[in-house]
């Protein structure tokens, strides 16, 4: 009835045990991953249109969470983790190039610039052209701050 060596019989089964335990959790975190960016994106998509260009400066929103996660790498920061962050917009301001510049975070409710960030998060070399460019195109954050979204049929 009990195996010749039970420590050895007891491991292999905890460790079957262990890895269906992690694979379930894993299953799990992804839903809940897939359920947050289907919810995030509900709550932005009225400014995923956005688009400001002004003296070769291109600024858009960072839409999908691969957005998020790529301007975190190329820009060495950790944008990323704001992805679910209620009540700001991030965008992305770029060269003619499409290089990126800065990221920056608008705060939604009091539509301002809480943070412009470049490149290991050091102020970026066009901090006022592009804050400027942003805060002349403020009116068309509000519009769609205020607009309501259109609800499911």
């Amino acid at each position: 009835v009990c195996p010749k060596n039970l420590v050895l019989a007891h491991n292999r089964y905890h460790h079957l045990y262990q890895k269906q335990v992690d694979k379930e959790a894993e299953q799990l975190k992804r839903e809940q991953t897939k359920k947050k960016i289907e919810i995030v994106q509900e709550r932005t998509k009225r400014y995923f249109d956005l688009l400001f260009k002004e003296d070769n400066i291109t600024i858009m929103p960072l839409i999908t969470y691969e957005d998020y996660e790529q301007e975190g790498k190329s820009m060495h920061h950790c944008v990323a983790t704001y992805f679910d962050k209620v009540n700001s917009l991030i965008l992305s301001a770029r060269d003619q190039d499409n290089n990126r510049l800065a990221t920056i975070e608008i705060n939604l409710p009091t539509l301002s610039i809480t943070q412009c960030r470049g490149l290991q998060n050091q102020k970026p070399e066009m901090y006022d052209t592009i804050n400027s460019i942003i805060m002349r195109h403020i009116s068309e954050i509000k519009k769609r701050k205020l607009k309501p979204l259109a609800q499911p049929a």
